[in-house]
């Protein structure tokens, strides 16, 4: 966790209980370090469950606001590959977005287009996003 520059927080939507288990390692993320410095995004997953779902889009969002600086949110289906490159793009973004702010980058960075339908990139721009991050 100290070594980390962005999180990944990832939530079943079929259960209610798995967002208010994330508070926990939030707040024990916050005691290692100043976690709301850093970049995160909340996924819901298991979205090819939808008959069994019990968090909504809006309880997510809520949840974003309240505990992760309104970060972006994602619904995801690790089974289906539905989101999941997308979701970890969009970390690289936002990692990429502080490393530049710290680093006193000229050009600023684009606004956070979180949530569900945000504009996504390619696959290939992503690749260029993280081998950017990575200074290649």
């Amino acid at each position: 966790m100290r070594q980390s520059f962005g999180f990944l927080l990832v939530a079943d939507l079929t259960t209610e209980k798995s967002l208010e288990n994330l508070i926990e390692f939030i707040e024990e993320l916050a005691r290692v370090k100043d976690f709301q410095k850093y970049p995160c995004v909340l996924v819901l997953n298991k979205h090819d469950l939808q008959h069994e779902r019990k968090v909504t889009v809006k309880q997510a969002q809520e949840f974003a606001a309240k505990w992760l600086n309104n970060c972006p949110v994602f619904e995801t289906s690790a089974k289906d590959r539905y989101n999941v490159e997308e979701a970890f793009h969009q970390l690289v973004r936002e990692c990429r977005k502080l490393k530049k702010s710290l680093e006193g980058g000229a050009e600023e960075a684009p606004q956070k287009k979180g949530g569900l339908f945000g504009s996504i990139r390619s696959g290939k721009e992503a690749k260029e996003d993280l081998d950017m991050f990575n200074g290649k």
